[in-house]
């Protein structure tokens, strides 16, 4: 599941999700945000003024989270490569 599209609808926001992407994201959404209503096939409700503000905002704190966890990742993998490699080089002093 991967949100697709936030609407903005009267008295709300209309959610949408892509059926056959990872489930993480529409797990994070249903918990974060209890009060949706689902409404058709991968789309729910989000009721409030300023429901699109609060879902986009929570997208981007999904989306910065996920970039730093990459970039967590690919930094302890180049660590791991460089403390591998060290024994070898000092080795050849």
């Amino acid at each position: 599941m991967s949100l697709v599209e936030i609407e903005t609808v009267n008295g709300g926001a209309l959610i949408s999700f892509c059926p056959g992407r990872p489930w993480a994201e529409y797990r994070a959404f249903r918990r974060d945000f209890p009060k949706a209503k689902p409404a058709a096939n991968w789309r729910w409700f989000v009721p409030g003024p300023t429901a699109v503000r609060r879902v986009e905002k929570w997208r981007l704190a999904r989306e910065q989270a996920a970039a730093e966890a990459a970039r967590r990742t690919r930094r302890e993998a180049q660590d791991r490569e460089w403390d591998a490699a060290a024994p070898a080089a000092t080795g050849a002093l």
